[in-house]
């Protein structure tokens, strides 16, 4: 034993250890060996460090850019006037002729007009019963907007802006749309919003190669509005009694969000939105938390982290309460389960109302308005909610300009509104077609004493209830800002090198003559056992007589 570490130290490459066996004296030995102790140990420390900070698998961003053709965005969007002008007209006909669609939206008005007396004759109040006061206390304004309208007659949308009549025209690349390329999308609060490229539109060139706006999407909106239309308004609501359209750029196929995400274009203008790609690489565990998501989710759309949150919020909404809310993302499951805020209101106009069924109302409306702790929430079965390894955003950079101007609007309408394919049967038909068709008809109006006197008026009324919109690629660069391993495998074991070499000056080679070392030693002191355990107690060998 005392030979093969004697020997060891002479030959061994690390160099402290070798110095012990070369010394003379005892207390340059001793010097020696408390030097190399204490060396290895604070080696062990480092060594130790290092190891524990690859544990923590920490993460950096590196940014890139690549240029390339770029996939087309989704484009939402939503009329900020809820209801078209040819929408009333026809809920004022369905109303006369007695139509299920029309009866419950006059009723449930009527309740609310109860509701807005006692909100100005403060007296009216003391004359009600208690439950319509709690009502009017806690839930008349939350429920007094078009978001109370959807949920309580779902049938409304029926006379919300139809797809041919508010998007106008349509061009993208230079080329008219199809009617496949537009999906109408249901929305709790401006009920018909229309989607340009959904998870289930197939473009028939989906990348682009062209910059500018003539290389992407231009979209010709008509509001058709009439000052005369009633329109709710609710203080207590921020974006309550706004005009224009609401406007998402999103990630192809996902579930659109006006009202958390966008932007919002007033009528009269032209709005620009150049886009800048920016795409996220994210890890796996154990460096990051994502994960690859199967293509669309329960609810028909590409899967989005945010989305799969509320809908988690939504799920427990419906555990708790037995209702949904509108305002949350739907899944199969609760398609026929009722609004939270969906209330018996023909019993609340009744003298004498069945109060039990009011207290119903009153305790799912109160469910409906609970908090919850998001720990919980995602803490449900399939709520782990993690980000996908891949996802597109998109930068944009806005600019406007008054539309149609001044000098234009002949040209705007004759030139370009009556020539539309669906022009006769379009809401524009019926706005203007009367008052513009002997203009149209003449080769030099915009001369004619007759045009000059109208063309003001007409103007100010293309400027009140159209706009367009254009959305392209500023440039074809993708900014892609990729997650990477702070501190890798290589890393650690070059660390892990520098430390013993520079402590103990200790390489691979003299681990492995440690490493034969311990192989020898465990081989003597094997064949001292044999020959032990082969004698007697005494001393005696047995295998001699």
């Amino acid at each position: 034993m005392k030979r093969l570490i004697s020997d060891f130290a002479k030959t061994t490459t690390g160099h402290g250890w070798g110095n012990i066996h070369e010394r003379k004296s005892k207390c340059t030995k001793v010097a020696w060996l408390i030097f190399c102790i204490a060396s290895t140990i604070a080696s062990m420390g480092h060594v130790t460090s290092i190891i524990y900070r690859y544990s923590l698998f920490e993460t950096k961003d590196r940014v890139l850019v690549e240029r390339q053709d770029l996939l087309f965005p989704s484009v939402t969007v939503c009329p900020l006037t809820q209801l078209s002008k040819q929408g009333i007209s026809k809920f004022v006909q369905d109303m006369m002729n007695g139509e299920d669609a029309a009866l419950p939206i006059s009723v449930l008005q009527r309740l609310f007009f109860e509701m807005v007396q006692i909100d100005r004759n403060s007296t009216l109040f003391t004359e009600v019963s208690s439950e319509k006061q709690q009502f009017y206390e806690k839930f008349y304004k939350k429920l007094y907007n078009y978001q109370g309208f959807y949920e309580n007659v779902p049938t409304i949308t029926e006379y919300g802006h139809k797809k041919r009549d508010f998007i106008s025209s349509c061009m993208y690349q230079g080329k008219p749309c199809s009617d496949e390329d537009i999906h109408s999308v249901k929305h709790y609060y401006y009920f018909n919003c229309f989607t340009f490229n959904n998870v289930n539109t197939t473009l028939s060139n989906p990348y682009i190669n062209s910059t500018g706006p003539t290389g992407g999407l231009s979209l010709q909106l008509f509001l058709d509005k009439d000052e005369d239309l009633f329109a709710i308004f609710n203080a207590e609501y921020p974006t309550s009694g706004s005009q224009g359209v609401r406007v998402v750029i999103h990630e192809k196929g996902t579930l659109p969000d006006p009202e958390n995400e966008g932007f919002e274009v007033e009528s009269g203008h032209s709005v620009n939105v150049a886009l800048s790609a920016r795409r996220r690489d994210l890890m796996k565990p154990p460096w990051g938390e994502c994960t690859d998501h199967p293509l669309l989710d329960e609810g028909g759309f590409a899967y989005d982290s945010q989305v799969c949150q509320m809908r988690c919020l939504q799920k427990m909404v419906y555990k708790s309460c037995g209702c949904k809310l509108g305002s949350l993302p739907m899944y199969p499951d609760i398609e026929d389960v009722q609004f939270c805020n969906k209330i018996q209101y023909n019993e609340w106009l009744e003298k004498n109302p069945n109060i039990t069924a009011l207290l119903n109302d009153l305790e799912k409306l109160q469910c409906g308005m609970n908090e919850y702790n998001w720990d919980v929430v995602l803490d449900q079965d399939d709520c782990q909610c993690k980000d996908n390894c891949s996802f597109h955003t998109y930068d944009m950079t806005l600019s406007q300009s008054q539309w149609p101007k001044q000098g234009v609007e002949f040209d705007f309408y004759c030139g370009k509104i009556a020539l539309l394919p669906n022009y006769n049967n379009s809401s524009v038909y019926k706005a203007y077609h009367d008052q513009m068709k002997e203009f149209c008809q003449k080769l030099y109006v915009v001369y004619s004493t007759s045009w000059n006197e109208v063309k003001q008026e007409i103007g100010d009324s293309f400027r009140q209830n159209f706009i367009r919109l254009n959305v392209y690629f500023k440039d074809l660069k993708t900014n892609i800002i990729k997650q990477e391993a702070d501190f890798t495998l290589g890393s650690m074991v070059s660390e892990i090198g520098g430390s013993l070499g520079i402590f103990i000056g200790v390489s691979i080679i003299t681990m492995a003559e440690v490493f034969i070392l311990c192989l020898d030693i465990i081989r003597v002191l094997g064949e001292k056992s044999k020959v032990k355990s082969s004698q007697d107690p005494k001393g005696v060998n047995h295998g001699s007589k």
